[in-house]
């Protein structure tokens, strides 16, 4: 016995295994722009992972679809409902120990609704929902969520892919002549805030990634293009007050939310280009009679772009009287693509290269502009030739009227003006021309015909929307 105590005594210790260490945290394209997302691509993932096409329309794979199965802090299927409000939740949203699922449990989660999919059911929400621009500016704002980290970066992955091909949506070569910049960024942003509901276990978490996406969004978007970056802020605005109405919800909510805000505006936004088209084309009509007409009884008019207003402008002018005949001349460069309007009842098409403004000016009895942003005093900016074409047309067709066609989104805050006008976009230099506001006649928008004092109060109202919620 004492031999065997001996030899156990004796005998070597095993050494204590040591924890694998952690691979090192590299930079992500969410915490830093000038890093590269990672190179999978959300078009190489399985069919049960999201689409690619941005949630706006509905598709079968949508994760507002499977989300609610994910297990999170504050979700219905874990039996309590928790609010930034929650005592028991109030310190650790502002620390970086928030317990979130793992990797494992999101393939987990992805599986279990591959091989049981739910349907996504239509949404439908009352017409106040669908808050139109002058509805957001004129009501004040709730209360924003205080500020937090954003989730791990091993959680960014897709977030990542999908906020990298939107910026690079967002930066079109300029030989592109109808950008929708606005609608390209709304359809991004419902994508990657489908991604953040899948990945914040908070509210606030939420909306720090989503106040994230819009500010690097905000910041590749052109200086003159203001559209879109007010229908990114009015986005987020829409998406804060949905939320405060439904509080005391948990995060399994958040999907809801951002579909009904999401779908509500893009339902909004082809409701304000009807209405503008309808505003422009009652003027047109009665106007009509205090137009010279130059040639017999056809309306001539002379645009420097063709999109969806204008079209539903002619469309309804048209419609609406019906001796009513219109020549629409459109001055464009060779080297831009036009989309021709379809083939009208009394409407004759020509285009006129850019090099015979002095042509094209002749006989004009209403010239139409779309700017791309509109100033606290009526100067209105737009693209090259806006200003020659103009001047033209007042020394070479006196009678003629200088109408602005505009959304209210393009409506610039008194901080925008002054900033440098050439800017480089896809390579190219682009200098877009400002259009004083002694040259227009008329201001159509969708709420209604302005007057050049009345753009100060609205730019105000952005300036300080804009505020608020990038801060």
């Amino acid at each position: 016995m004492l031999e065997l105590a001996i030899a156990e005594a004796y005998r070597p210790r095993p050494r204590p295994q040591q924890p694998p260490a952690a691979p090192p945290r590299l930079a992500t394209f969410a915490t830093n722009p000038n890093a590269r997302a990672s190179v999978s691509s959300l078009r190489s993932q399985s069919p049960s992972l999201p689409s690619r096409r941005p949630s706006v329309v509905s598709h079968a794979f949508s994760l507002r679809s499977w989300v609610p199965r994910r297990t999170r802090l504050g979700s219905i299927s874990s039996g309590r409902t928790v609010t930034p409000h929650d005592a028991t939740r109030a310190d650790s949203i502002f620390s970086q120990a928030t317990v979130k699922p793992t990797s494992r449990a999101i393939q987990d989660v992805e599986r279990c609704a591959q091989d049981s999919p739910v349907p996504r059911q239509p949404i439908v929400t009352p017409a106040p929902h669908a808050l139109s621009s002058s509805e957001v500016y004129e009501q004040e704002l709730p209360p924003l969520p205080p500020p937090v980290p954003l989730p791990p970066q091993e959680e960014l992955e897709h977030f990542d892919t999908a906020l990298q091909e939107c910026l690079e949506a967002l930066q079109p070569p300029s030989s592109c002549l109808n950008r929708d910049l606005a609608g390209t960024a709304l359809e991004h942003l419902s994508h990657i805030a489908d991604l953040a509901s899948c990945i914040a276990t908070s509210w606030p978490e939420f909306f720090t990634m989503l106040l994230h996406a819009v500010k690097l969004m905000a910041s590749v978007l052109p200086t003159h293009e203001v559209g879109a970056r007010n229908v990114l802020v009015r986005s987020l605005a829409g998406v804060v007050k949905r939320w405060n109405e439904k509080r005391r919800r948990g995060t399994a909510e958040i999907p809801m939310v951002i579909g009904e805000v999401f779908d509500n505006l893009v339902q909004a936004r082809k409701m304000e280009n009807e209405r503008l088209g309808e505003k422009f084309g009652r003027w047109l009509c009665g106007a009509w009679g205090n137009v010279k007409r130059t040639e017999g009884k056809m309306l001539r008019i002379l645009t420097l772009s063709v999109s969806t207003a204008v079209l539903a402008a002619l469309k309804y002018a048209l419609t609406a009287d019906q001796d009513l005949e219109i020549h629409l001349s459109v001055l464009t460069s060779l080297d831009k693509g036009l989309p021709l309007p379809p083939a009208y009842p009394r409407l004759r098409v020509t285009t006129y290269p850019s090099t015979t403004i002095g042509t094209a000016s002749q006989g004009v009895d209403v010239l139409l502009l779309e700017p791309d942003s509109i100033g606290h005093d009526g100067d209105v900016q737009c693209q090259n030739g806006a200003l020659g074409t103009a001047v033209c047309v007042r020394a070479l067709s006196p009678t003629a009227r200088v109408v602005v066609l505009s959304g209210a989104d393009n409506v610039a805050s008194s901080a925008i003006k002054g900033r440098a006008a050439t800017e480089a976009i896809g390579g190219i230099e682009e200098t877009p021309e400002l259009v004083s506001a002694e040259f227009v006649d008329v201001y159509a928008t969708d709420v209604g015909f302005l007057k050049a004092e009345d753009f100060d109060r609205m730019a105000v109202e952005v300036a300080e929307l804009d505020q608020r919620i990038l801060r």
